[in-house]
């Protein structure tokens, strides 16, 4: 099947708001909705907000979760499949002109590309914040954000253009699958055959920040994570993620995102039930 022209309101539940050269637009989509090959006429920054889908671009899938970013250049086909739960994002449509003063110092949009949760996630959810308050400063606050999240996004993929060592991709990986655990940098280090010293400085050449940073981040990627999807207690989650208590979790996790474990639960519990009635309209659509 040839892929279609699509436009991103799909649904009179849809809100758009236009800023100078970018097209906002906050999206509802329903559990188990599925839209097959399709591109969009604009270049645009995809965030997902709640829940999760899958998207596919050629052939490779892409599992998106809460504070994750796509960028998806002008025509490229890709697809979508929701998953159990209904998926809240706000599509960032860059208009030509203001692509082209983009191009000036980036290609980000020239390519698909896809951000996990953690490495741009308080860009989203200050980005969010604006979209919902839309008071007089808003549209500059908009603008800003976008701006940001597009050179984030770019010193990102200039770091992982640089190809690191397949002894420190080993690390990386290590550090992924114990996080929550007591970790030294000499273990890690150990683990792969260097020098702790050799370590951090390879590490902060290619992957942009300590590895004691990059721990903190992935810990509170799974807490923000484990605070979208279970009723668990922040004592709990605070343990899970691997912070020694709930207090330091907290402090950490307000510097990370700007708000407190309990206003990011409340806020996305507060955003479930319009979502729910959203899907429900969407569908009778």
């Amino acid at each position: 099947m040839n892929p279609t022209s699509s436009p991103i309101v799909l649904s009179g539940q849809d809100k758009r708001v236009e800023v100078p050269g970018f097209v906002l637009t906050e999206t509802y989509r329903p559990p188990g909705f599925a839209l097959p090959s399709h591109f969009h006429e604009y270049a645009n920054i995809a965030l997902a907000l709640d829940g999760s889908f899958i998207e596919t671009v050629g052939s490779k899938p892409y599992e998106v979760h809460p504070c994750s970013v796509i960028f998806r250049p002008a025509g490229e086909p890709h697809s979508n499949q929701y998953g159990k739960t209904a998926a809240h994002c706000l599509i960032i449509e860059v208009r030509p002109q203001r692509l082209a003063e983009v191009r000036r110092f980036t290609q980000i949009l020239d390519h698909a590309s896809y951000l996990g949760p953690g490495l741009l996630s308080h860009l989203v959810l200050a980005m969010s914040r604006e979209f919902r308050m839309l008071d007089t400063v808003a549209p500059l606050a908009i603008e800003s954000l976008t701006l940001e999240i597009l050179a984030e996004a770019t010193r990102l993929s200039s770091r992982t253009e640089r190809e690191p060592p397949q002894w420190l991709r080993q690390a990386r990986e290590v550090v992924h699958e114990q996080f929550a655990e007591s970790l030294s940098l000499s273990s890690v280090a150990g683990g792969v055959g260097v020098h702790a010293v050799h370590l951090a400085k390879m590490f902060r050449k290619h992957y942009g920040c300590t590895l004691g940073d990059y721990v903190r981040k992935l810990r509170l990627n799974y807490a923000s994570q484990l605070l979208a999807r279970s009723d668990k207690t922040l004592a709990t989650i605070a343990l899970a993620a691997g912070f020694y208590d709930q207090s330091h979790f907290a402090h950490l996790f307000k510097l990370r995102f700007g708000v407190t474990p309990g206003v990011f639960r409340a806020g996305l519990r507060a955003r479930r039930t319009p979502i729910q009635a959203k899907c429900k309209d969407f569908l009778s659509d």
